[in-house]
């Protein structure tokens, strides 16, 4: 009983966490940056009770189903829970759009909005990868692979952030930017706001991204060396061309059909050095983050 009331609690927690990043994504696609602060103080309380009710729902219903259709009911719910106890990353990616939502709103910013949308696009990859991982997806290949088809298509999502460092144009550092030598910083807020924030996102969005790709890995029992490295040089290969056809195509993960109407464009040299550039961010990202003992050597 002991045992189960832990389990019971956990799940609580986590499902109230998942409602409450519904509740985000409910605040950027409906009021984007109309709210006032007290309307967001309001809406947020608000979103905070509604998880709680539908969290205590759903922790019945959950352990209702497990107890009712589960023969070994305790192995079911360990497996449940060790699929859903790692959730670090959306807690840090609900902070992080709490605190988005109140910059853009204070400083009336479009851009932390979007920025805002990426890291949740980014989340959502290594939340796939986290499915594909669970003993109930590994037992159905078919389940597996398509998934990892829906992650491939987000893994660009990850590292995309790091190209809004171009948005840096439109803000004010200097006094004057076209005559280098009369300038004095401008110590304007907001700028640099939108520059810790890119950081911060592009930097948290690239871990979000190596973490995913190493759970995907950890599925298949790759022995040799060689072919671990080729196939994680052809994903971040692929990654970065998905990266430049967001950036520049505009195409999103959803619209992967479209991709075969833009092949042409790696005829161009500019696309191939974009490419590159982003290959060697994939890599140094996956060198410094990557937990399992293999490195990109020989």
């Amino acid at each position: 009983m002991k045992h189960y009331l832990k389990n019971s609690i956990t799940i609580f927690v986590i499902s109230f966490t998942i409602f409450i990043f519904l509740g985000i994504i409910f605040l950027n696609l409906i009021f984007g940056n109309y709210l006032s602060t007290s309307t967001l103080i309001i809406t947020i309380v608000t979103t905070l009770f509604i998880s709680l009710i539908y969290s205590s729902l759903i922790i019945s219903l959950i352990s209702l189903g497990f107890f009712i259709f589960s023969k070994n009911k305790l192995k079911v719910i360990n497996d449940f829970i060790s699929f859903l106890v790692d959730f670090k990353f959306l807690f840090i990616t609900i902070l992080l759009n709490y605190i988005l939502i109140m910059l853009a709103i204070k400083f009336s910013n479009g851009l932390l909005l979007f920025l805002n949308f990426n890291i949740l696009l980014a989340y959502f990859a290594y939340f796939i990868s986290k499915i594909t991982t669970t003993k109930f997806v590994l037992r159905f290949k078919i389940l597996k692979y398509l998934l990892l088809l829906v992650w491939l298509l987000f893994l660009p999502n990850t590292f995309y952030i790091f190209t809004d460092f171009i948005h840096l144009q439109n803000y004010l550092f200097f006094s004057n930017p076209s005559d280098l030598s009369l300038n004095t910083y401008i110590y304007d807020i907001e700028s640099w706001v939108v520059l810790f924030s890119i950081s911060i996102l592009s930097l948290y969005g690239g871990i979000l991204g190596i973490k995913s790709f190493q759970n995907i890995l950890n599925t298949f029992n790759i022995k040799s060396k060689h072919l671990k490295l080729i196939i994680i040089e052809s994903i971040f290969l692929l990654s970065s061309f998905g990266i430049y056809l967001g950036r520049f195509i505009r195409l999103n993960s959803w619209n992967f059909l479209n991709i075969f109407n833009h092949l042409n464009v790696l005829s161009k040299a500019f696309t191939w050095i974009f490419i590159l550039g982003f290959l060697i961010i994939h890599n140094v990202l996956y060198v410094l983050f990557n937990n399992d003992k293999f490195k990109l050597s020989f």
